[in-house]
């Protein structure tokens, strides 16, 4: 009976080891997780922010490219004017 006794309590120690690495792995497991899940979050405000940025590119640029234009406009209309009507009086 006391060796069956020991040997049972082997394989509970066993056992106990076994879970308590169990536990540390889920423990690692779960942090990367957590550590993956703020990087997303990082990243998705990266991608939000650089969606803001292109916004802003793209409206400064249609705003450039219409007073461009209107300055070529300008420029077009003195070019059709004869030489000596350009001269300021």
């Amino acid at each position: 009976m006391g060796a069956y006794i020991g040997l049972l309590t082997a394989q509970l120690e066993r056992e106990t080891i076994r879970a308590e690495r169990a536990e540390r792995q889920l423990e690692i497991e779960r942090q990367l997780v957590e550590d993956g899940r703020k990087r997303i979050d990082e990243l998705q405000q990266r991608v939000d922010q650089l969606h803001t940025d292109l916004a802003d590119a793209v409206t400064a640029e249609r705003i450039a490219a219409g007073e461009a234009a209107a300055l070529q406009a300008i420029v077009t209309g003195l070019r059709a004017r004869p030489w000596w009507r350009r001269w300021p009086r």
